[in-house]
């Protein structure tokens, strides 16, 4: 009798497993490797994004989203010229996957801090990744998204890291 009840627990715990397919939280981290300060001043010279066709201009509404959102969590955007200047690269992509009978999306953001002069050199990036069922075409999700990354290089700036 206890090998079957072990072999139920077995059982269960593969079957949990293999349910848990997303991660509860999304994971964030920003890395520095030049000196940003808090009266570094940054400009979003590029967005790109790649999620499935859709109607309307989500290039246009996901850079709208990230220059509200880069202010919203304290980010110096278009400053005067005598602070230090940073140029923001912002890569969106989602990608769809389906486990079962759920349809997931892998959602991603990549921010790329680039050095601004005659030969731009790449000083810090944030990433963002999550696997959730909602989509970037969502206003609200992709507002979300973009916030958590601003938070979280003007956290990792405010550490002086």
């Amino acid at each position: 009798m206890p090998s079957s009840s072990l072999r139920n627990l077995l059982l269960l715990t593969c079957l949990g497993l293999a349910s848990c397919v997303t991660s509860m939280f999304p994971a964030v981290d920003a890395l520095v490797w030049a000196p940003l300060t808090k009266e570094s001043v940054f400009t979003i010279k590029d967005l790109a994004i790649t999620t499935r066709p859709t109607t309307g201009n989500i290039r246009q509404m996901a850079l709208d989203l990230a220059v509200v959102a880069a202010r919203k969590s304290g980010l110096p955007m278009d400053g005067e010229a005598l602070a230090p200047r940073f140029d923001l690269t912002v890569s969106l992509e989602e990608r769809e996957f389906g486990v079962d009978i759920d349809t997931y999306n892998s959602v991603s953001a990549v921010f790329k801090i680039w050095s601004t002069g005659d030969e731009p050199k790449l000083v810090g990036q944030v990433t963002y990744s999550e696997e959730t069922k909602k989509t970037l075409r969502s206003a609200n999700y992709l507002e979300q998204v973009l916030e958590s990354a601003f938070q979280q290089l003007v956290k990792r700036i405010q550490e002086g890291k």
